[in-house]
């Protein structure tokens, strides 16, 4: 089988990790709704007081995409397989991280219009495995191939490369078209910061989404349980400074091009 084909499997099997917490189905954020929603009754230091949850959502989502900076990271299942995830954001197209899965670790960047992309064996050999249809004998030249170098890729092409959304907010956290059978819960704490909980589901899952109740309504936490991609992430971080650059690439690897 091609490196090429196993290539595809690495920047898909990526995608979907990313892509995890942008579960709506409307791609652009409802301003509209989150300025309407502005109360007479609410103040500055309490700008959820007296919203539905629809507007609360709206409002938190709006404010998400206008940060400079932030950090998220938590847990998800792809596939079948459990993946934690760790990503620092700073700017649209510019961004860093560490995903774990099966006891491996890689790190990904966003930067400068490309994604790079290196791990340890462990990693490289959860994310082939046996979705590419490879033989444990070419999955294993694949990760020897691999190791201890970077894969580089435009990070605006075309088909799963096109797909990662983790450094542009505004793909990040879309519209939910179930936004509007969202319920307030009781008032909770994340990371000892008072949040206002908002629940809603579909009957196969619960969704979940916990937002700062004073100051600026950022995400603290989402969840969703049961379906097909269940998952729990947290935010902090907001608008903190935060330099990112190119990793060393000297013997990085062109994921465009055609490897046999």
């Amino acid at each position: 089988m091609a490196k090429r084909s196993l290539l595809g499997v690495v920047a898909l099997s990526v995608t979907a990790a990313v892509t995890l917490t942008a579960c709506g189905e409307d791609t652009k954020a409802d301003a509209k709704v989150a300025r309407d929603s502005v109360s007479a009754s609410a103040s500055p230091t309490t700008p959820l007081k007296n919203l539905a949850p629809a507007e609360i959502a709206a409002k938190s989502r709006l404010a998400m995409t206008k940060l400079r900076s932030f950090q998220v990271k938590g847990t998800g299942t792809v596939g079948g397989k459990k993946m934690t995830l760790n990503v620092a954001v700073a700017g649209k197209g510019n961004c860093l991280g560490t995903i774990g899965v099966k006891g491996g670790t890689g790190q990904v960047r966003w930067y400068g219009g490309y994604t790079y992309m290196t791990g340890d064996r462990r990693f490289w050999h959860a994310l082939v495995g046996e979705e590419a249809g490879a033989t444990p004998q070419q999955v294993d030249a694949f990760v020897d191939w691999l190791d201890g170098r970077w894969l580089r890729k435009p990070a605006g092409g075309t088909g799963a490369n096109k797909a990662f959304p983790f450094c542009d907010a505004a793909a990040l956290f879309p519209k939910d078209s179930s936004d509007s059978g969202l319920t307030r819960g009781a008032d909770t704490e994340v990371n000892r910061t008072r949040g206002v909980t908002l629940t809603g589901g579909d009957g196969a899952t619960a969704r979940t989404l916990v937002v700062a109740a004073e100051g600026e309504p950022y995400y603290l936490r989402t969840s969703i349980k049961g379906g097909e991609l269940p998952q729990t992430f947290e935010y902090s971080g907001f608008n903190k400074p935060l330099t990112l650059g190119p990793p060393p690439i000297a013997n990085a690897i062109d994921g465009t091009q055609q490897q046999r």
